[in-house]
Parts: C-alpha cells; sequence; structure tokens
C-alpha cells in the first residue's frame, strides 16, 4: 500500500472521532505538553502530495489501525482486554451489576444494521439479548476484549449510556450512566385522527449532537423513541426538538426537555399530501437506477431565507416517497443520478387536498445501462440490506472496471450503473457478500453475453455461493497451540497497477484455524497475524496453500514524544509506521502529554509519521527507525519530535445567517502569496474548520452545499465566518423554442473569475417544455452563460456549442431570494448547432 493511500485511510477511518470520543479522550489539554525538554533531533517535515483525491475504493479500510497501549514503557497486564469502569453521571459512584456490551465497528465502514444504525433506528434493543454480554463488579468494573475501534454501551434498571472507542484512545474507560427512558410522541391529523408512517426524530437543534433515534408513527399514530432520557440528561445545556420527516413552511417541531419523558407529546400536523418521485424513460416505463431526490418549496424562499428541503435515496431504483408534505405549494425537484452526479431538475405543483399522493415522474435518457437484479442465497431467500461488493471482469480475466459499494434494499435488489458496452465485451459481473467487518463471505457471478445496452437490462435472481478459499491455516502460539481470535491480515501485490491490495483481516477460530476467501485468485499472497502484541509474518505464500502455519512471536515497539503548537490541542494526531515489507501499517494516537507508543511491529527498519488525520497531512517523518523482537525502541530521534514551531492551526467557526453552526462544509487552503503552493483540503467538524499551516498566513475557499462559495485570504488568526444562502436562479429562454427530443437546449454558467481555488459551477442543465431552467449557484457577480445542444442517441449524447459574436453574461446579486433571467438564444445561432449536430 503506498504511504499516500495509507494516510487517507487513516483520515477516513479517524477525521471524524473527536466528535464522539469519550471525555477523556475529549478534554486532553496538549498546553501541558513540556516545552522545557530540548529537542534532540528536528524530524523531516513534509507534505503529503494531492490530499484531496479519495483512494482507491479497495483500499479504504481500518484493519491496518491496530491497537496501542498509551503506555511507553510497559504493555499492561490484559492488553487483549479492555477495563471499563461504569459510574452513576450524577455522582459518579460506581455502578455494580450493570450489564456491558461492545460493537467493532470502524468509521470508515458503512455497518447498516451495526450499533449507530440501530440506535438512530431504534432498534437497538432489539439485538441486545442475542449479543453477547458482560457484568460490573462490586467495583462497576468489567473488561471487555479489546475493540480496536467501536462502541461500547452499558446500562441497569433506569440507567444507561454509550461511547465511541477510537484506534489506540488511552484505557481504561470510563462510562457514565444517564437517566434514561423512552420518548412517546402521537402524530395526528389537523382533525385528530391518528396519522401511521410518519417518521419522527430527536434532534438537538443546533445539529452537534450525535443523531437521536427516528421511528415511524404505528396504526394509533404513536411513535415510542427509544433511549431519549439517555439523550436528553447528557447534554443538559442543549436545546433538542421532535420533529416529523415533513415538509412544512416553517418546519413543525416541538422543543422537548426531560419533563416530557414521563407522558406522551402530541404533534399535530397541518392539512398535507404526499410526492411519490419515480424515474422513467420516453415511454415513462420505470427506470431502476439508483437516485438520490431532493425536494422543496419553489414559490418563494422562507421569510428567514432559509430553504425547506427534504432528501431521499433509492438504492435499487425503486420510488421514493416524500411525506407529509404542505398543500397547495409549488416544489422543486432535483434528481442526482447513480454514480454519474448528472443533476435533473424539475418543477411541479404539489398535493392540494388532504390525502392526496401526487406522482412525480421524472424523464431520464437511457445513455447508460443500468444492471438490475436481485441478490439471493443458495435457498433463494433475498438477502434484504447487505453490503455487497461488485465489480465487471473482462471474459479474459481482465478488470473493466473499479470495485463499488453497494447495499441491497428490503426485497434484495440492486442496481449499477455503468457505461454501455458492444456484444462482443465479454463482460462478467461479480458481486461479493461481505460481513460486517468488511470480509467476502459468498460470491455471485452472472456473464453478460449481450454486453450492456442502454437502459435497463435486467439480470433476474443472482445466487450467492460461498467464496474461494484463497488461503488457509493455522495461527501457533511458540509452544505449538493453536491461538483462537487471532486477527490474519491478508494483502497481495496487484501486478496490473503494481501496488498493495489490502483484503479484509479474518480471525481464527478456536483451534486457531483460518480462512481468506476472495473472487480473485491471486497469484501470492502475504499475511501477517496479531494478538495480544505477538506478530507472525509478514510471510508470502502461494495462493491454494491450505496448511499455512503462522507461528506468533513477541513484535517490537516504538516510542517517543511528538512536541505540538498548543493549537494543536483539539485535533487529532496520529503517529503511524510503516514497515517496508508489504504489510499494513501501524497507528497510535498521540496522548494527552505527547507521548506514544506503537506495539506489534515486525522486526527492521520502519519510517515513523507523525499525521494529521482530518486531512491525512504528514507533520513529521523519521525513517529508519529498527525495531527488534520483545524490545520498545528508544530512537533519540523521535523524544522529542519537535513540531512546535513546523507546523499550527488556525480555527475558521462556520455558522449560517441564523448563527447556527454549519455542520458540513468543506476547504481548501495554502499559504498567502505562493500560487505555487499545493492546496490542502479540509473537511468541517460541527461546524469548526481546522486548517493546517507551517507558514504564517493562509488563502481559503469554503464550500458548503446550499451556500454561496466564501472566500478569505491572508487568514492567520481564529476567527467565525458566516456564510450566505446560494442564490436562487430562474434562467428564461428567449428568441427560441426549446427543442424537442431527442434534442434538448442545455445551459452552464461559469464565473468570469474561476477563483484562487479553481472551484467550478456545476454542469448542465436543460431547458424544459416551458424553457426553464431552475437552479441554485455558489457564486456571484458577473458569470458567462454556456448554451449547448444536446442529441441523445444511442450509447452516448452529441453536443453542439451555440457561438454568438457577444457572450452572454448576467450577474447574481448576493441575496438568497430567486433572481430571474432571460437568457437569449437567436434562431440563427440554434440553426447552426443543429446543422452541426446533423454534420456528426
Amino acid at each position: 500500500m503506498s504511504p499516500r493511500n495509507s494516510l487517507i485511510l487513516l483520515a477516513a477511518a479517524l477525521a471524524c472521532a473527536l466528535a464522539l470520543v469519550v471525555p477523556r479522550v475529549l478534554g486532553r489539554d496538549r498546553d501541558a505538553v513540556p516545552s522545557t525538554a530540548p529537542p534532540r533531533a528536528q524530524a523531516e517535515v513534509r507534505r503529503a502530495p494531492a490530499p484531496f483525491q479519495p483512494a482507491p475504493e479497495r483500499s479504504r479500510r481500518s484493519e491496518s489501525l491496530a491497537p496501542s497501549s498509551t503506555s511507553p514503557d510497559a504493555r499492561p497486564e490484559g492488553a487483549h482486554e479492555r477495563e471499563v469502569s461504569l459510574v452513576r453521571a450524577d455522582t459518579r459512584e460506581p455502578v455494580p451489576g450493570a450489564t456491558v456490551w461492545w460493537w467493532d465497528e470502524p468509521r470508515a465502514r458503512a455497518v447498516p444494521n451495526g450499533f449507530e444504525a440501530r440506535l438512530r433506528a431504534g432498534r437497538l434493543d432489539e439485538t441486545l439479548a442475542t449479543r453477547e454480554a458482560r457484568t460490573s463488579d462490586a467495583r462497576g468494573r468489567v473488561r471487555i476484549p479489546h475493540v480496536v475501534e467501536g462502541w461500547v454501551a452499558g446500562g441497569l434498571a433506569d440507567r444507561w449510556g454509550c461511547a465511541r472507542l477510537v484506534p489506540g484512545s488511552p484505557g481504561p474507560l470510563e462510562l457514565p450512566l444517564f437517566l434514561d427512558a423512552s420518548l412517546r410522541v402521537r402524530v395526528l391529523d389537523s382533525s385528530g385522527g391518528p396519522l401511521a408512517k410518519v417518521m419522527i426524530a430527536l434532534r438537538e437543534r443546533s445539529g452537534l449532537a450525535l443523531e437521536g433515534p427516528t421511528v415511524s408513527s404505528d396504526e394509533d399514530g404513536l411513535a415510542v423513541l427509544p433511549h431519549a432520557g439517555w439523550l436528553l440528561h447528557s447534554r443538559p445545556g442543549a436545546e433538542f426538538v421532535v420533529t416529523p420527516a415533513a415538509l412544512f413552511d416553517p418546519p413543525l417541531q416541538r422543543a422537548i426537555g426531560v419533563p416530557d419523558l414521563e407522558q406522551a407529546v402530541t404533534l399535530v400536523l397541518p392539512p398535507s399530501g404526499a410526492c411519490e418521485v419515480w424515474l422513467v424513460d420516453e415511454v415513462q416505463s420505470p427506470v431502476l437506477e439508483p437516485f438520490e431526490a431532493s425536494l422543496a418549496f419553489a414559490d418563494g424562499p422562507r421569510s428567514d431565507g432559509l430553504r425547506v428541503e427534504a432528501v431521499r435515496t433509492s438504492r435499487a431504483g425503486e420510488p421514493v416517497l416524500f411525506g407529509p408534505v404542505a398543500l397547495g405549494r409549488r416544489l422543486a425537484l432535483v434528481i442526482r443520478r447513480g454514480d454519474s452526479g448528472a443533476v435533473l431538475e424539475t418543477r411541479a405543483l404539489g398535493p392540494r387536498v388532504q390525502g392526496e399522493c401526487v406522482r412525480l415522474p421524472v424523464e431520464v435518457s437511457a445513455d447508460r445501462a443500468v444492471l438490475h437484479g436481485r441478490l439471493v442465497d443458495g435457498a433463494g431467500i433475498p438477502l434484504a440490506e447487505a453490503s455487497v461488493r461488485a465489480r465487471l471482469q473482462g471474459g479474459e480475466g481482465i478488470r473493466a472496471g473499479s470495485t463499488r459499494s453497494l447495499q441491497t434494499d428490503a426485497t434484495g435488489r440492486f442496481s449499477l450503473v455503468a457505461e454501455p458496452t458492444g456484444p462482443d465485451a465479454g463482460l462478467v459481473l461479480i458481486l461479493g457478500r461481505l460481513s460486517p467487518e468488511g470480509a467476502l463471505l459468498s460470491v455471485a457471478r452472472r456473464p453478460l453475453p449481450a454486453g450492456l445496452l442502454p437502459g435497463t437490462n435486467s439480470l433476474g435472481d443472482c445466487v450467492l455461493a460461498e467464496a474461494p478459499v484463497v488461503v488457509a491455516g493455522t495461527v501457533l502460539d511458540a509452544r505449538g497451540e493453536p491461538v483462537p481470535a487471532a486477527q490474519v491480515v491478508p494483502s497481495v501485490l496487484d501486478a496490473s497497477d503494481a501496488e498493495a491490495v489490502e483484503l479484509a483481516p479474518v480471525q481464527s477460530d478456536e483451534l486457531g484455524r483460518f480462512e481468506v476467501r476472495d473472487e480473485v485468485v491471486w497469484s501470492g499472497i502475504t499475511l501477517l497475524a496479531r494478538k495480544d502484541g505477538a506478530l507472525a509474518g509478514p510471510r508470502s505464500v502461494r495462493a491454494g496453500e491450505r496448511g499455512v502455519r503462522l507461528v506468533l512471536e513477541p513484535g517490537g515497539g516504538i516510542g517517543g514524544t511528538v512536541l505540538l503548537d498548543p493549537s494543536a490541542r483539539a485535533e487529532l494526531i496520529l503517529v503511524q509506521a510503516e514497515p517496508p515489507e508489504p504489510a499494513p501499517p501501524t497507528t497510535a494516537i498521540v496522548g494527552e502529554d505527547g507521548r506514544f507508543v506503537l506495539e506489534g511491529l515486525p522486526g527492521g527498519p520502519h519510517r515513523v509519521s507523525v499525521v494529521h488525520a482530518r486531512t491525512a497531512q504528514v507533520l513529521g517523518a523519521v525513517d529508519g527507525v529498527v525495531v527488534r523482537g520483545g524490545q520498545v525502541t528508544r530512537d533519540a530521534r523521535l523524544d522529542p519530535i519537535d513540531l512546535r514551531t513546523a507546523s499550527r492551526f488556525v480555527l475558521l467557526a462556520l455558522v449560517d445567517e441564523l448563527d447556527r453552526p454549519l455542520v458540513e462544509a468543506r476547504a481548501f487552503s495554502r499559504p498567502s502569496g505562493d500560487s505555487g503552493a499545493p492546496w490542502v483540503y479540509s473537511a468541517a467538524e460541527g461546524g469548526r474548520l481546522a486548517l493546517l499551516t507551517d507558514g504564517p498566513r493562509l488563502d481559503v475557499a469554503i464550500v458548503a452545499r446550499g451556500f454561496q462559495r466564501t472566500e478569505l485570504q491572508d487568514v492567520g488568526e481564529d476567527r467565525r465566518v458566516v456564510l450566505r444562502r446560494a442564490a436562487e436562479l430562474r434562467l428564461v429562454l428567449t428568441g427560441v423554442r426549446a427543442p424537442e427530443a431527442p434534442l434538448s437546449l442545455a445551459v452552464r454558467l461559469v464565473p468570469l473569475r474561476a477563483g484562487f481555488a479553481g472551484l467550478a459551477e456545476g454542469g448542465w442543465s436543460s431547458f424544459g417544455a416551458e424553457g426553464e431552467v431552475h437552479s441554485r449557484t455558489a457564486f456571484t457577480g458577473t458569470l458567462q452563460v454556456e448554451l449547448a445542444l444536446r442529441r441523445e442517441a444511442g450509447a452516448g449524447s452529441a453536443v453542439a456549442y451555440l457561438r454568438e459574436d457577444t457572450p452572454r453574461l448576467i450577474h447574481v446579486a448576493e441575496h438568497p431570494g430567486e433572481q430571474r433571467f432571460e437568457i437569449r438564444c437567436t434562431p440563427e445561432a440554434l440553426a447552426a448547432a443543429v446543422r452541426e449536430l446533423s454534420d456528426q
């Protein structure tokens, strides 16, 4: 695995951990790092190249994040387990007899039925009876298996609590238990009758807390939100509301406090209906293609200037239902198609009478191939909500496309979008069902003898069979005894792109046996086994071997200290060790005193890097740190690694016009005055941007969906930034009529000043039959209007640009209200484009 991909992996797995990690980790104070110790060596300071580019799909794993101790001197006894201390949140007294559960759930991998998903869906408690659990002793303490990354929860009687576990976080863990209770919400219509199937959510008004449960009301209109008491008691200063997943203006919500837990809360919904959104082709037949639909009011902004919007996702092309929706409103619908991100927009009148469901078919061109099928097991039972890995393979074993992650719907259906091919392509679709940990369990292969035709390609049922065993063996200790629950991490060098491919790790059973499965028969594979600081490998074996013996021996370690600027005290800083062999790197979190230890390392030289998790930037690196088995290496270059003058962080608090934090935003920054410096990507966490800099001042470009792009220059200190809502545009075609299918007239807006971050405006939007385009733009000022005539046919589309002597320009004002512009097109320019298309 390349160092760059390893760093991006770390960012994907750990960048969000600060928002949810236990208070002991959050509260660390790096101002307490000793500053009087003389630096023994100044570390080499580097930047990772192009951190914004995403890692390849197959490399997005967190298996490389090995558990590590925070004590640099010795590993505590029983390091394969972790001690949890349960206390009352109010008095901090121990809670004996409490039940404790744990989940291994990396953030970098979606776990459809994991802890977080079930907690938010209000379905957590139904699975607790089937999970392994332990009970706290008389001192309120319990030891649980070491979880590299995941969750721990505990409860007794009317008290409950949970906390997120992050790689390398200090132990033992103190888990406070709060008073807990369910919140009952009764949903009624305007006449007092119960409303069923209305999704009710408990949310913090600011949107910064862990999302509360979202549940559907039953036939009596009752929605029961479990663990609402824990959420309210654990954040006593926060303001919580219950709100339906509905489109009302203003949004319907009710403030919730602790006293509301004692009796049912009533929500009376105004008169409303629903909207059902479909994708259809030119003959109005359903197009079974994944899409995301955003529905909003189109007849003017709210009085506070904020957009009322709801979003639904269709995983297999099934229709999505929006409801309840206010009556008598004109609606704006935006469709984002599958993997391509293509955007379609339309306007329609919503429901007009109580209970009406308006069908909104959105016509799409059949320019791409959509593979649609159902995943079933050997007995023909559909696999609902299953995590799937999909890819297309050429007839001669050559990969025809990248691997993609899918998820089946409630009926086992799936959709996959690809470029059309001819009948001689000889493609095979390979579908792999994954475990929650990402390991391959079973495989379905479906030859596509006719190639991929534009439009829907129905595959029917795809039957899974057990995945082939690539390699198998046994994990043993130094005495030759089998070792259960050892982690075996396989990796392989892909000859097609000469890059290390990480496969999901597997665990040895009670007899120490393990099997690595994959649908690809690799020529060779490297295995590394770990448990309790001991390791075996990395060892290269041949594909097909069944008697591999991996003998665990004491691993080595690396210890040291990192000195950081005080501005880094709230940031997640990692230390990573990479061996020269093709093996996963080992990672630890820098402790509150700046110390770190990396354990379970193979012998030999390692590269040690200090990494900012959020941006995957390398703050400093030291090469050639030699590790010896059974020892913790103390290299003078690592004690300390002094980075206090090498980098610091500038913090930006992002808010909207009402001073509410913006949860989702991204930014690009580089040193001011240095046009040749690379742009560094950063994502907001809880309305807060941390910008890494090794110079005095920064130029910054901030982008957030639904807001105007904000550019800042010469930023050197922490500051608050107010983002304005994006402008609503109504583009009206004049001079000609919008052409009829298969022709379409499309428009694109391009800022004359592209901006110092080079961020471009979105793609093309086509004028509808009424000759209008409704859109939002993050850019203000003077924009150039580009027009193009498009013809949809066969496997793609032909395009001819409309050229005129005078550029088409519009000036967008800096306000969020709708702005109308007439886009003039001459008949001569349109006729010339038609002739150009006819010649193509």
